[in-house]
């Protein structure tokens, strides 16, 4: 079996394969966080200092 490094932390599952592959959790579009899994989440700007 072929496995790419493991970085430093790395999530890993019970078969020793990153939880994220290629180490992307989703994608960020018009303040909107898509997860792999399908759940969204709603981002929220912060006021710059």
């Amino acid at each position: 079996m072929h496995r790419r490094p493991v970085e430093p932390g790395d999530e890993l599952d019970p078969e020793g394969e990153p939880v994220f592959k290629d180490r992307v959790a989703g994608t960020i579009k018009d303040l909107k966080l898509t997860l792999n899994d399908g759940m969204t989440l709603e981002i929220q700007p912060i006021a710059g200092t």
